[in-house]
C-alpha cells in the first residue's frame, strides 16, 4: 500500500507573521483546495465523555467505499499519517466554507479541549531547552504553544478518523505487561491489525513516530516540518503524563466516577495552575528514545489508580449534592462541553489529597517533551537552527525571552490568556 500523506502536507505551518496571528485556521482560509477537500465534515466537539470514543469507521485502503464514508480513512498501519480520498471540488469547497463560518462564529469551542495545560506544557518546554536550541524554538513560541492544540481540532472539529488513536493507550486491553507489549511502531503493526490499534490506543508508537519525523525535519532545515512536529509532540506528551490516557477506565466510567477526566485535566489545573511550579530544569539526551517513552507510559499509568482512588475516598465523605455547583434554576452547573462544574470546595479538598499530583504530573510532561526536542537536535547532528530565521527576528525577541527566564527562575510563566474550560 503506498505510504499515506504526512500530517505536515496536509496542515503545512504558515509563515512567522501569519504564526503570530491566526495560527492555522488563516491556512485553513487561504489554503488549497486539495488539502481543504479532507476537511468535509465539520462538526461542533461533544461533550468530553464522548471524545475517547474508540472509532468506528471501517480501514479502507485508497478511496474504496467513498460514496458511503467520510473523505478521511484510518489508513492500516499508519499512526501519524493520513490516507486522502477526494469528493468533487464544488462541493468539497461548499463544506469547506460552512467549516470556516463555524470556526470563526464559535472558535472557543474549537480551541478550549484541555488548552490551559498544553499551551503550558509546550512553552515551558521552549524555555527548558539549552541556549543552542532555545533560540530557534523561542523565536517561534507563540505559534508552538498554541499550536499545541491543533492535534485535538483535528480530531474534534474535523473528525479526523486516524488522529483519536494517537492520544491515548488502553494498557490494560492490550492485555499485556508493558513490557511484553511492541516496543516500537514497526513491531506493533506486525503483532496488532489496525483495527486493534484504532481501538485500543497508538499513544507510545505515535510519539516515536513523530520524533522520527522532527527529528528528519531538523537534518533537513525544513523550518515548517520543525515546528509542526515540535508542537505535535507536546501535545501527546501532555495526553501520556495525563494518567487516564493510559487507561481502559479513561473517564471513570467503569468505577462510577464519569466526569473524572475533565475533572482531573481541566478544572483542577484551570482553577489551581496559578501556582505551579514549570520550572523542571534543563532538557538532557535520552540515548534511548523508546525505552524512556515506555518509562514515562508506566510512570503516568501508576497514578491512574491513584487518582481514581482518591476520588472514590471523598465521594463517600462529601453528599453529592455538596459535589457540584448548581446554576440559577438548580440544575449542576455544566459548560460548553457538558462537562460538570464541581464545587469550589470539593475541588479544592481533591486537589489537595492528591498531594500535587496534578503538578507533577504537569512537570513531567514538559521535562519529556524538552528532552525529547533536544535529543531529535542532537541526533539530527546539532545543527545551526538559527540560520533558518533572520537576524531581526532573533534579535527583537531576546529581551521577552530575558523576561520569561527570569519568571521561569520562579516557576512562573506569562499569562497565556488561554479561554478557560472552567
Amino acid at each position: 500500500m503506498p505510504l499515506a500523506r504526512p500530517l505536515h502536507e496536509k496542515f503545512p505551518p504558515l509563515s512567522d507573521a501569519h504564526r503570530r496571528g491566526f495560527g492555522s485556521l488563516v491556512f485553513l482560509l487561504e489554503g488549497k483546495l486539495d488539502d481543504l477537500r479532507a476537511l468535509l465534515a465539520p462538526a461542533l466537539p461533544a461533550s468530553r465523555s464522548d471524545r475517547r470514543t474508540a472509532q468506528e469507521a471501517p480501514v479502507q485502503d485508497g478511496c474504496a467505499g467513498l460514496a458511503a464514508a467520510p473523505a478521511v480513512f484510518p489508513c492500516k498501519g499508519c499512526f501519524t499519517d493520513f490516507n486522502l480520498c477526494t469528493m468533487p471540488s464544488l462541493f468539497a469547497f461548499l463544506r469547506w466554507l460552512l467549516l470556516t463560518w463555524l470556526l470563526l462564529a464559535a472558535p472557543s469551542l474549537v480551541f478550549a479541549w484541555g488548552a490551559w495545560s498544553h499551551q503550558r506544557i509546550n512553552r515551558a518546554a521552549v524555555l527548558a531547552l539549552p541556549p543552542a536550541l532555545r533560540t530557534f524554538f523561542y523565536n517561534h513560541a507563540d505559534y508552538i504553544t498554541e499550536e499545541a492544540v491543533m492535534p485535538d481540532v483535528r480530531k474534534h472539529a474535523f473528525h479526523d478518523k486516524d488522529e483519536a488513536a494517537r492520544h491515548f493507550i488502553n494498557l490494560e486491553a492490550y492485555n499485556l505487561p508493558i513490557s511484553q507489549l511492541p516496543q516500537t511502531a514497526a513491531d506493533a503493526r506486525t503483532r496488532f491489525d489496525a483495527a486493534t490499534l484504532v481501538q485500543n490506543g497508538t499513544l507510545p508508537w505515535s510519539i516515536q513516530e513523530g520524533l522520527a519525523h522532527l527529528t528528519q525535519a531538523m537534518k533537513s532545515g525544513r523550518k515548517d516540518e520543525i515546528l509542526f512536529w515540535a508542537a505535535n509532540l507536546g501535545h501527546y506528551f501532555g495526553d501520556a503524563q495525563m494518567p487516564l490516557h493510559t487507561s481502559l477506565n479513561h473517564d471513570g466510567q467503569l468505577t462510577g466516577q464519569a466526569g473524572i477526566h475533565a475533572f482531573f485535566e481541566g478544572q483542577l489545573p484551570e482553577r489551581f495552575g496559578s501556582a505551579y511550579d514549570f520550572n523542571v530544569g534543563e532538557a538532557a539526551y535520552l540515548p534511548d528514545p523508546v525505552a524512556e517513552t515506555w518509562r514515562l507510559l508506566a510512570a503516568s499509568h501508576a497514578s491512574a489508580d491513584t487518582l481514581l482512588a482518591v476520588e472514590r475516598q471523598l465521594q463517600a465523605a462529601v453528599p453529592l449534592a455538596d459535589r457540584y455547583e448548581q446554576d440559577a434554576r438548580g440544575a449542576v452547573r455544566k459548560n460548553q462541553f457538558g462537562d460538570e462544574f464541581h464545587a469550589p470546595a470539593y475541588a479544592a479538598r481533591y486537589h489537595q489529597a492528591l498531594g500535587r499530583l496534578v503538578e507533577r504530573r504537569l512537570r513531567a510532561a514538559v521535562r519529556s517533551t524538552a528532552d525529547f526536542w533536544y535529543t531529535a537536535w542532537v541526533n539530527a547532528g546539532q545543527p545551526d537552527l538559527n540560520r533558518l530565521d533572520s537576524d531581526y527576528t532573533t534579535h527583537s525577541i531576546q529581551r521577552n525571552l530575558k523576561y520569561e527566564l527570569g519568571l521561569l527562575k520562579r516557576g512562573r510563566l506569562v499569562d497565556l490568556k488561554t479561554n478557560p474550560e472552567f
